[in-house]
């Protein structure tokens, strides 16, 4: 938190030095331009560095909830607390995976993508019915906010088991996020839908 701080401070001063020598190049002082596009450039840089602070803060505060830490009285804490818990959040996240299996599943299509997928589809396929009873406890209603961050990190983290070549490493953490969800009985998936049709075909 203070490193963000800090960086948007720097932001903020290196803006006004920005502004400043703007306005003093269009009044025709000859440092003007000069001043303005160093300030850029530094602006620019800072930019860049704020983008990724802020991004480590978010995963110092996604360790705390995980840690079970979500009931602090840290303000930013609580918003992403209240973030993972909002029904929007769950839901995009709910149809996110539930894409997952259905393109893991989905009959070979002639067409050649440009884009391939991201995970190996001989390792998710086995699990699709789960990833799918995942989406639905996620779709249900209220959940820990412990199982949502866990969910989340699935998806976006680059060393989830979802993207590696270990079934047993996936099937545990898929094990991990349904126990960490709301305790409640989600009803059973079924089997994804053996079309050609697929989105994601």
């Amino acid at each position: 938190m203070q490193a963000v701080r800090s960086t948007r401070r720097q932001c903020t001063h290196v803006a006004a030095v920005l502004v400043g020598s703007a306005l003093a190049r269009a009044q025709g002082v000859h440092w003007g331009g000069l001043l303005a596009e160093s300030a850029a450039a530094v602006l620019s840089i800072l930019g860049i560095l704020l983008f990724f602070r802020l991004q480590d803060r978010r995963d110092a505060v996604i360790n705390l909830i995980l840690a079970g830490d979500d009931h602090t009285e840290i303000p930013i804490v609580r918003r992403e607390r209240d973030q993972l818990l909002s029904a929007r959040n769950r839901s995009q996240l709910a149809r996110s995976i539930v894409q997952v299996a259905e393109e893991a599943t989905a009959l070979p299509c002639r067409r050649v993508r440009l884009t391939p997928p991201l995970f190996t589809r001989r390792i998710v396929a086995p699990v699709a019915s789960e990833l799918i009873e995942i989406g639905r406890c996620l779709e249900a209603g209220p959940a820990s906010a412990r199982g949502v961050a866990r969910a989340d990190r699935l998806l976006s983290l680059a060393t989830s088991p979802l993207y590696g070549d270990d079934l047993d490493a996936l099937r545990e953490e898929l094990s991990s996020v349904r126990d960490l969800l709301a305790e409640r009985t989600c009803r059973p998936a079924a089997p994804p839908a053996q079309s050609g049709d697929s989105a994601f075909s």
